[in-house]
């Protein structure tokens, strides 16, 4: 090889008698070091404003990204503003907007608010390969590198290109020059643990830090008479910093990537250059700051070749060096092709796809259906790639992935109620999802819950069709709840509701946004008393109805939202030829919305019920009271056969990242049940507001509050879980 000639030509014979042969070769390299790599910008910026030719690039994790931009075409200017627009928080999680979500998937999300799955395949934990399967990874980085994905030879960009990742099976660097560039970069930076590892050449592959963290030697042999290094990895912290366990953990990560690093510094000769930026307390987790590195980056580097005694001779003949033009041209898609590694109908995936043949790919379009498809929770992941057929014409070509260990899963949550008016609760649940039963992404629910509320039920999810827009939903169930019933202030007495039957449900959905059902209960129940005097004694009941609901739901969160509206219509209609012990009528409305401006959201929720010639029994009874629906009283403190409440809040993102986000805010609250109609009026509204904090956590929603009624109740309250039982309470096919 004619580089390897140079290099021995090198050491033979100096610097001097290479510039004689022709202009010196410089080879750039990139070292990793997550959001401390950010500051590779600078050091670009530097190296062209001294004309200092450069001739490959080769790059590990972040200097992969920030290398592969470089040498496709990108200059330090629009490398810059590309990482300023990533939206990092986005990038660095899997999940998939609320949004795009279908609506049996959001309804699942209200039971058990737990955005984890541990995966059940055969005899063993499908436990993943990382915490993150990089799904939305993928996706800004198809994003970033548009122009470029259908080039498969990285030889052929503007300046030659290499990323580094390590071989997990062997621990070794493999270096990718050929594929899909985003795909390199994403197994370059592929972190142990934090990403799922990256199958490239049959390969499992990940971070390359953990083998070559500054790919000097890669360079030096892919193109470079002299080595131009970057290294931004952090070093190892003194005995006195290691003081928290974001420090300990800092300190294993730069275990892994420390020792290669000192073996490149050392194999660097006289006439390489090492550029080493002071990014002092920047971290490689500081996304959001990552940008302040690249002035650090720019002076390191400026002051580097200050003293570096090759600056003038290389920069003195960089004019002999001609970039290759880039082609940015985005090719014509001429077919689609499916790689559908799961057990679904390939129609169902075409029957979700927008793409149009015979134009340049439209990637907006293209990434909207990403989601969608993602959100169906049926993949671990969804991506795509450029193609080609035997005529050599361009196709794109959908990849989705469920891992058979993942296939059937497990979810967790618990729901903790305490507030100073009445008991603590505390409800712990579980669900067993069996996904992907048929080729319709049929899946099967069993799901569990014990303490305050408890339950055991089994829920068919069936579409009828490739598209899914149509679908059934038998449920079979046994429920018990506890209800507080109050005078006043005073709670009088404690009544347990229990019920067994079967819910016979079906309908159409309205895209990912809406969805109208009918259903059929059939259920036995009794009531029971646990504390209080009651004048009638227990009963057994039954319940046969015939229930309608209507939804349309576009909130990006349930628990904190900032953006769309969530309304639910339904009614039920009991019947003694129906299999019901009492004749009644119901409806119901529930709303929640929300507008932001900056980092404050006002948000409103209104439920009103009405039920037809006050005849409803207890067990179909509406519930008012608690934090946020009339704070101040005690949760369900009010009972009756009518309700009305409005509120409107406002809260503020305090902080957080993607999976933990806080908040703290005021509510004004308003309204009451009634037991009969004549008693409905504006004369007798409770009226009451709260002060509180909360999360969006993995764990689900956690509140912290203190609540005050007009009626002289004041409430301390904490929750973790749904406190918004109502909305869904009635009617809900759970």
């Amino acid at each position: 090889m004619f580089s390897s000639v140079l290099a021995q030509s090198v050491q033979q014979s100096g610097l001097q008698s290479l510039e004689k042969q022709g202009r010196l070769k410089v080879g750039l390299a990139l070292g990793g070091g997550g959001a401390r790599g950010i500051s590779h910008i600078g050091v670009l910026r530097a190296l062209e404003e001294h004309n200092i030719p450069i001739d490959c690039v080769v790059g590990t994790s972040m200097g992969a990204i920030i290398g592969g931009l470089y040498a496709s075409g990108k200059t330090p200017d629009a490398i810059e503003a590309i990482v300023g627009e990533m939206d990092w928080g986005f990038a660095l999680s899997d999940g998939t907007q609320r949004q795009n979500k279908p609506m049996h998937v959001k309804e699942q999300e209200l039971q058990i608010a737990h955005a984890g799955k541990l995966g059940v395949g055969g005899k063993v934990l499908g436990l993943p390969l990382g915490a993150l399967s990089g799904q939305n990874l993928n996706q800004v980085l198809s994003k970033i590198n548009l122009e470029n994905l259908a080039v498969r030879n990285f030889d052929d960009f503007p300046l030659p290109f290499r990323a580094v990742a390590t071989d997990l099976a062997t621990g070794e660097a493999y270096v990718i020059g050929t594929g899909s560039i985003s795909d390199a970069m994403r197994a370059s930076m592929s972190v142990p643990g934090l990403f799922e590892p990256v199958v490239i050449d049959g390969k499992l592959l990940v971070d390359g830090g953990m083998a070559n963290n500054v790919p000097a030697s890669v360079a030096r042999e892919l193109c470079g008479d002299i080595v131009i290094a970057v290294s931004v990895g952090t070093e190892l912290l003194e005995q006195e910093a290691i003081t928290s366990v974001l420090a300990i953990t800092e300190q294993i990560s730069s275990f892994l990537t420390w020792g290669n690093t000192a073996k490149t510094i050392a194999s660097l000769s006289a006439d390489d250059l090492l550029i080493s930026p002071d990014l002092g307390e920047i971290s490689s987790a500081s996304f959001s700051i990552g940008l302040e590195g690249v002035p650090l980056g720019y002076a390191a580097a400026n002051t580097a070749l200050a003293k570096w005694k090759n600056t003038r001779k290389i920069a003195a003949l960089g004019n002999q060096h001609n970039r290759k033009k880039t082609v940015s041209a985005a090719p014509i898609i001429a077919f689609v092709q499916l790689e559908n590694n799961s057990p679904l109908n390939d129609q169902l995936i075409r029957d979700r796809l927008s793409i149009t043949t015979g134009k340049p790919l439209n990637l907006t379009l293209l990434n909207e259906d990403i989601n969608k498809l993602y959100g169906l929770d049926l993949f671990d992941t969804v991506d795509w790639d450029y193609t080609k057929n035997d005529a050599g014409e361009t196709g794109i070509k959908i990849i989705t992935f469920q891992n058979p260990a993942k296939k059937n899963y497990m979810q967790f949550g618990l729901q903790l109620e305490h507030d100073s008016n009445s008991d603590s609760n505390f409800t712990v649940s579980t669900a067993y999802i069996m996904s992907n039963i048929n080729d319709r992404g049929g899946s099967l629910r069993v799901s569990g819950s014990l303490g305050e509320r408890t339950n055991l039920s089994a829920a068919l999810y069936q579409p009828l069709d490739y598209s899914g827009r149509y679908f059934l939903n038998p449920i079979v169930g046994y429920g018990k709840r506890e209800v507080n019933l109050f005078s006043g202030k005073q709670k009088v007495g404690e009544l347990e509701l229990g019920t067994i039957g079967l819910y016979l449900g079906g309908g159409v959905n309205l895209g990912s946004m809406g969805e109208i059902r009918l259903g059929y209960e059939r259920a036995r129940g009794r009531i029971g008393v646990l504390s209080g005097v009651f004048e009638d004694p227990p009963k057994k009941f039954d319940l046969g109805e015939f229930t309608f609901r209507m939804v349309y739901d576009d909130l990006d969160s349930y628990y904190f939202p900032r953006s769309g509206t969530r309304m639910v219509f339904g009614s039920r209609l009991a019947d003694n030829r129906l299999g019901s012990s009492d004749d009644y009528t119901q409806v119901a409305f529930s709303g929640v919305g929300a507008r932001s401006w900056g980092k404050g959201t006002l948000a409103w929720r209104v439920h009103a019920g009405y039920t037809f010639d006050d005849a409803a029994p207890v067990e179909r009874a509406f519930e008012l009271g608690g934090l946020g629906q009339l704070s101040g009283l005690a949760t369900n403190q009010l009972v009756g056969n009518y309700i009305g409440f409005a509120s409107l809040s406002w809260y503020s993102y305090l902080a957080g990242i993607k999976q933990i986000s806080a908040f703290g805010g005021v509510s004004l609250e308003a309204g009451n049940t009634w037991l009969r109609e004549d008693d409905i009026g504006f004369d007798d509204l409770i009226y009451s507001g709260s002060i509180f904090v909360g999360a969006d956590t993995p764990i689900g929603p956690l509140y912290l509050g203190f609540g005050v009624a007009d009626t002289g109740n004041s409430a301390l309250y904490l929750y973790v879980g749904n406190p918004f039982d109502f909305t869904d309470g009635l009617l809900s096919p759970r």
